[in-house]
C-alpha cells in the first residue's frame, strides 16, 4: 500500500512510490589536467652515467691521444728543424721528410732492408745490428711497395702504438681501475720522455719496447712458459741488450715449475727457445759469411771510443760509476766538449745519458722501497740496465745509455705513480718541458747533429 500525497488544494495525487524517479544529469565539471612534473632524478642519473661512459671511453682511447699528441711533436719538430736549424756537421744536402727519419742507426736499417746485409771483418759493417727489426720493415715493404725508409718508419709508429695501448691494459691489471690516474700519467711519460724520440724514428726502440711489456704482460696472465720464452727470443733477435729479459723469464719458470726437478726441464725447453732468434741469426751468417759469430766479432773494438781496459780497471770504473761523471771533468777523455758544441749543449744526449741513467736507478728504488714493482719488473729494470752499462758504459762513454733506459717499460709504472701525486700545475709544467724537450730532439736529429 503505497502512500497518498495531496496537492496544494488538498485533492489526493499520485502514489509516491509509484512516480517515476527523474534523475537531473549533473553538470559536467570540466577535467583538469594536470602537467606531470619531470624526473629530475632519474634523468639526472642518466645524466652522469652518461659522463661517466664518456669518461671511460676517453680513459681506454687515452693512449691513442698520447700517440697523436707525440707524434704530432716530433713532426712538428721535424719540420722546424728542416726549415729553421742551421745544418749539422755531418749534412751532406736537402733530403725528403721521411729521410730525416732515418738518420744514423736508422741508416743500417734502411740498407739492410734495402740490400740485405753486408760483412767485411775489422770494419764497421751491417752485420752487427740484429735482424728482426729491419726484416719486419723489409715485409712490409714488399706487401705495400712502400720505400724502405717509409716501411722502417710506420713499422715504428705501430709497435709504438701497440705499446702504449699494452703499457694501459698491463697496468690497469697490475693496479686496478682505482689507479688510473696513475696508469694516465704513465702513458704520458712514456710518450713525451724527450729521448722518446726515438720511438718515432727508424729504430728498433718501440719494438723492442713492446717486446718488454709483452713479456711483463704475459707473466701477469700466467702464460704457458714457452709463449714467454719466445717474446724474449724476439727481444733477443731485435737488441742484443735481450738478454736482460732472461731474469724474469728464469723467475717465472722457478714460480712455473716450483719443484727443482720441473724448474730444470721447463729450463732446458723454454732457453733454447729465449735464444733461438739468435742462433738462427749466427746460422745465417755462416751460410752467408762463413763465420757464425760475425755479429759479435770485434764489435767491441769496432765500436769502443777508447781503449778496452784491463778486467779490475774496468770493474772499478764501473763500482765507482765513473763513466757518469767524468763526462764532465774537462780533463778526461771523455769529456763532453770533445764531442758536442756548447750550442748543441742543451739538447745533446751524450751529455743527457748520464742523468737517464741515475733517473733509471733512482725509479727502480723508489718502486722496490715503495713495493710498486714486483720482482718480475725489478729484475727486468735492473737486467736492462746493467747488461748496457757493462758492455758500453766505460768503452763507449755511456754513449746511447737513454735510448737503453727509455725502452725499460717497468720504469713508467714507478714514473706514473709518481706523477700522479703531482698538483695539475707542477704536473703540467713538467709536462710542457718534456714536449719542449722532445721538439727539440727531433729538430736537432733531422740536420744531423751527433744524437746517440
Amino acid at each position: 500500500m503505497g502512500f497518498m500525497a495531496e496537492d496544494s488544494s488538498g485533492n489526493p495525487s499520485v502514489e509516491l512510490s509509484k512516480a517515476p524517479i527523474v534523475t537531473v544529469p549533473k553538470r559536467a565539471e570540466p577535467r583538469k589536467i594536470h602537467a606531470r612534473r619531470p624526473a629530475v632524478r632519474p634523468l639526472f642519473e642518466a645524466w652522469l652515467q652518461r659522463g661517466q661512459t664518456k669518461a671511460h671511453v676517453g680513459q681506454r682511447l687515452h693512449w691513442l691521444i698520447c700517440l697523436a699528441s707525440s707524434t704530432l711533436i716530433v713532426l712538428l719538430g721535424i719540420d722546424f728543424g728542416r726549415q729553421f736549424v742551421i745544418p749539422g756537421p755531418w749534412f751532406k744536402a736537402p733530403e725528403p721528410f721521411v729521410e730525416s727519419m732515418v738518420h744514423w742507426d736508422g741508416g743500417y736499417f734502411f740498407r739492410i732492408a734495402e740490400s740485405g746485409y753486408s760483412y767485411t771483418p775489422g770494419r764497421y759493417s751491417l752485420v752487427h745490428f740484429f735482424p728482426l727489426y729491419p726484416l719486419t720493415g723489409w715485409c712490409v715493404m714488399k706487401l705495400t711497395g712502400w720505400s724502405s725508409q717509409l716501411a722502417l718508419v710506420i713499422v715504428a709508429h705501430l709497435f709504438f702504438a701497440a705499446s702504449l695501448y699494452l703499457l694501459g691494459r698491463y697496468m690497469n691489471r697490475r693496479y686496478g681501475a682505482e689507479q688510473e690516474p696513475a696508469c694516465s700519467a704513465a702513458m704520458l711519460a712514456l710518450s713525451f720522455v724527450p729521448a722518446g724520440m726515438f720511438f718515432h724514428m727508424a729504430y728498433t726502440e718501440s719494438l723492442f719496447l713492446l717486446l718488454c711489456i709483452m713479456e711483463l704482460y704475459l707473466i701477469e696472465r700466467r702464460a704457458h712458459p714457452l709463449l714467454v720464452a719466445l717474446v724474449v727470443g724476439m727481444a733477443i733477435a731485435t737488441r742484443a741488450v735481450g738478454v736482460g729479459l732472461l731474469a724474469p723469464l728464469l723467475l717465472y719458470l722457478a714460480h712455473y715449475a716450483r719443484r727443482p726437478k720441473a724448474f730444470l726441464g721447463w729450463s732446458c725447453l723454454c732457453l733454447p727457445l729465449a735464444f733461438s732468434g739468435l742462433v738462427a741469426y749466427g746460422a745465417y751468417c755462416h751460410w752467408a759469411f762463413g763465420d757464425a759469430l760475425a755479429t759479435v766479432r770485434d764489435r767491441a773494438t769496432l765500436w769502443a771510443m777508447r781503449p778496452l781496459p784491463a778486467l779490475p780497471e774496468k770493474l772499478f770504473a764501473l763500482a765507482t760509476l765513473q763513466p757518469v761523471w767524468e763526462i764532465f771533468v774537462p780533463s778526461s777523455p771523455a769529456y763532453w766538449g770533445r764531442f758536442a758544441s756548447t750550442a748543441q749543449m742543451p739538447f745533446s744526449l751524450y751529455v743527457a745519458n748520464p742523468f737517464y741513467f741515475v733517473v733509471a736507478l733512482a725509479l727502480v728504488a723508489v718502486g722496490l722501497w715503495k713495493r710498486w714493482l714486483n720482482r718480475y719488473e725489478i729484475w727486468a729494470a735492473l737486467g736492462l740496465l746493467i747488461v748496457p752499462y757493462w758492455t758500453l758504459g766505460y768503452e763507449c762513454q755511456m754513449v746511447s745509455m737513454a735510448r737503453y733506459v727509455v725502452v725499460i717499460a717497468p720504469l713508467y709504472l714507478v714514473a706514473g705513480r709518481l706523477l700522479a701525486k703531482l698538483t695539475p700545475l707542477v704536473g703540467g709544467c713538467l709536462l710542457g718541458v718534456s714536449a719542449s724537450l722532445l721538439l727539440a730532439y727531433a729538430a736537432v736529429f733531422a740536420r744531423w747533429y751527433w744524437m746517440v
